[in-house]
C-alpha cells in the first residue's frame, strides 16, 4: 500500500498536480482525453487507409485460380468441338483469359494495371508486393 501511495506522490510531483487547482485538474485531463481519442481516430483512419486495397488484391488473386480453371476448360473445348468456327471461337476466349491472367499475374507479382472483367474495360491499378515469400509463391 504504501508503494502505491508513493507512486501517486511521484505523479503528483512530476506532473505538478499537487500545484493545480480542481477547476484546472479537470480541465487537463478533458485535454488528456481528447488527446487519446484523437490518437486513437489518427491510428483507426490509417490503418484503413492502409487496408484499402487488400479486398482488391484478395478478389484478383481469387481469381487468378478461376482464370486458370476457364483457360482449360476453353482448352479442352476447342479440341473437343469440330470445325475451324468453334475453334477459332475459343482461341480468341482463351487469349482473352490468358490475357487476363498475365495481367493480373504482373499487377499482383510487381504492380501496375489490371482490369475488373473479362473483357478487359475496367481497369484498375495494384500496388505489387515487396515481400519474397509472396512473390515465390506467385511466379
Amino acid at each position: 500500500m504504501a508503494a502505491a501511495s508513493e507512486q501517486q506522490g511521484l505523479i503528483d510531483r512530476v506532473l505538478h498536480l499537487d500545484e493545480l487547482s480542481v477547476k484546472k485538474k479537470i480541465r487537463v485531463l478533458n485535454i488528456f482525453f481528447l488527446a487519446v481519442i484523437t490518437a486513437m481516430v489518427a491510428y483507426t483512419s490509417l490503418t484503413l487507409f492502409r487496408q484499402k486495397s487488400d479486398g482488391l488484391v484478395i478478389n484478383i488473386a481469387g481469381r487468378q485460380r478461376m482464370l486458370t480453371q476457364k483457360f482449360t476448360k476453353e482448352f479442352f473445348l476447342s479440341l473437343a468441338l469440330p470445325g475451324e468456327k468453334a475453334g477459332g471461337a475459343d482461341r480468341s476466349r482463351m487469349d482473352k483469359t490468358r490475357r487476363l491472367f498475365e495481367l493480373s499475374l504482373a499487377a499482383l507479382t510487381d504492380g501496375g494495371e489490371t482490369f475488373m472483367d473479362l473483357g478487359l474495360t475496367r481497369p484498375v491499378q495494384l500496388a505489387g508486393t515487396s515481400s519474397s515469400e509472396v512473390r515465390a509463391q506467385l511466379v
